[in-house]
């Protein structure tokens, strides 16, 4: 792992005080885990405005018909983005070249994560947003964290660090994007209000009740927010926007601070924490973040432990390159955008696999019925016949191989596919899910161990 945090070997300060991470002058404390755990919520409890059922329903539904389009073109786009990046990286060019193409990618994936973000703000407002507990490594999160964050506050000439405690388990079981999602939002805010100074993340392991839990807590030198607005900070926007008032005015009110840390605040409660906050106006801030480990800490490697032998070793590449994925087949790509088009078939290509192209979902039945395919990769939205339906023709008409839907569109596919990919689509994803039905040369066997 290559992030310069700040030396574990310094030690890592006591929770709550974190007396030696402020900065010099600055007298305010966390608060105690206990308070954090035992006090309610206060946007649980806050009324938010005197708007009827109808007009929130009709808000959230005109919201996310605009958000759920809005996504569905920009994941549209970023696909030949990130595509046509991937390959490049593959190609013999000089390192100026490769690190400007880097930078490409890198920005395409911020773009699909600020949408994915967006994305899951809207159903979080629809009370249909899921989270999905699974083991989740710290030292990859905090490398997420610092990765996403560290160059917002170097463009404001900001002091970032992120100081974990060595302690700390190496995993933990929770949702690790709805995590790192808070932990952001709460950084980026701390950045946004901090003109000049610090900003740190403190990540440590604290006990309550006799139960382990994962604290963070983020330290700024900002302007500081008033005891008067301190107790509405986590509540959602509350003033009802008129359905013909400009969605961009609605969606930048969605984004803005106050609106972010509402959703933090619901996000963490669905993470079976909670959230805390500290300041002074002058002095700045600190945002505190409990949430449970999930998983018995006793006899677990530590992350001090991880992150050493990660530097002495040197970090494995667990994601090899497009060129040691070979699968062997024919694939039928049915997409209708000329240039993700170019985009699946070269990345395909790559993997080893023959590949044909239909430009709708009628010419896809037509080659399927004539031709002999291993596997489809089928967009859902397409002009003639969008790909439901010919997924759907194809089964009536007792094509039994593999249909994998691909769609850069919030929606289910449907039963008549066996799997589904995510736009923008790359090549580890393209593996992953054609891995399942193909068959694979010795590389690609020893390249997936």
């Amino acid at each position: 792992m290559t992030t310069a945090y700040a030396s574990i070997e310094d030690g890592y300060p006591e929770i709550p005080a974190a007396k030696d991470t402020i900065e010099k002058g600055m007298v305010m404390q966390p608060k105690p885990i206990e308070q954090i755990l035992e006090q309610t919520p206060s946007w649980m409890t806050a009324s938010h405005g005197a708007q009827t059922s109808e007009q929130k329903d009709a808000l959230i539904q005109t919201k996310t018909k605009f958000i759920d389009n809005m996504a569905f073109q920009i994941r549209t786009l970023t696909n030949a983005i990130m595509g046509f990046s991937e390959l490049l990286m593959n190609e013999e060019i000089n390192q100026t070249q490769r690190e400007y193409v880097q930078e490409i990618f890198q920005a395409g994936q911020g773009m699909v994560s600020l949408v994915n973000d967006v994305l899951d703000m809207t159903r979080l407002e629809k009370g249909e947003l899921q989270v999905r507990r699974e083991d989740c490594s710290l030292a990859w999160l905090l490398e997420e964290i610092d990765t996403r964050v560290r160059p917002a506050a170097q463009e404001k000439g900001l002091v970032f660090e992120i100081t974990p405690d060595p302690d700390m388990p190496a995993n933990i079981r929770t949702d690790s994007q709805r995590l790192r999602q808070c932990v952001m939002i709460l950084a980026g805010n701390a950045i946004k209000y901090t003109q000049r100074g610090q900003v740190k993340i403190l990540a440590g392991l604290s006990q309550y009740q006799d139960k382990p839990y994962i604290r963070f807590d983020i330290i700024d030198s900002g302007v500081g927010i008033p005891a008067d607005k301190q107790a509405t900070i986590f509540q959602p926007f509350s003033q009802f926007e008129q359905v013909s008032q400009s969605m961009l005015t609605s969606l930048e009110l969605g984004l803005m601070a106050d609106s972010g840390l509402a959703a933090t605040a619901q996000l963490v409660q669905l993470l079976q924490g909670r959230i805390a906050l500290t300041s002074e106006p002058g002095q700045g801030s600190i945002f505190s973040l409990v949430i449970p480990t999930g998983v018995e800490i006793q006899g677990q490697t530590t992350l001090a432990a991880t992150m050493a032998n990660a530097a002495s070793h040197g970090q494995a590449d667990s994601d090899s390159s497009a060129s040691h994925r070979q699968c062997c087949g024919h694939v039928l790509v049915v997409e209708d955008q000329p240039s993700n088009q170019t985009v699946v078939q070269l990345l395909l290509e790559t993997m080893g696999l023959e590949v044909s192209v239909a430009d709708n979902g009628q010419k896809a039945v037509e080659m399927a019925a004539t031709g002999s395919f291993d596997a489809i990769l089928m967009d859902i939205k397409m002009p003639v016949m969008d790909g439901i339906q010919a997924a759907r023709t194809l089964r009536q008409q007792g094509l039994v191989v593999p249909i994998l839907a691909m769609s850069a569109a919030n929606e289910p596919a449907g039963k008549d596919f066996d799997g589904f990919l995510a736009k923008p689509v790359d090549s580890h994803g393209l593996y992953q899910a054609l891995s399942r039905y193909l068959p694979m040369t010795q590389l690609a066997s020893s390249a997936a161990r």
